[in-house]
């Protein structure tokens, strides 16, 4: 009878044994997955504050060329008023 018995369960116990392996198989999958997701969004935290240093950069660059600018075309339009008659 065991024997009969065995042979006519062999193929739940199978699949029960295939969906925990699965199980198993994908959780892994999950975590490895997270860690490289949380790796991904570090990176592009880091990528971020290196873009906004260099956007201020640029825009300190940009604002004191214009007020170089600035100040020549002040000095030159009060180097024309004092040569004006």
């Amino acid at each position: 009878m065991e024997w009969e018995t065995f042979k006519g369960l062999w193929p739940v116990a199978a699949v029960g044994i295939a969906q925990v392996v699965t199980v198993k198989i994908g959780q892994a999958l999950n975590r490895k997955d997270i860690a490289h997701m949380r790796m991904d969004m570090n990176q592009v935290k880091e990528q971020a504050k290196e873009d906004k240093k260099g956007l201020h950069a640029r825009i300190d660059r940009h604002e004191q060329s214009t007020e170089t600018t600035l100040t020549e075309i002040r000095n030159d339009i009060k180097e024309l008023l004092r040569r004006a008659p």
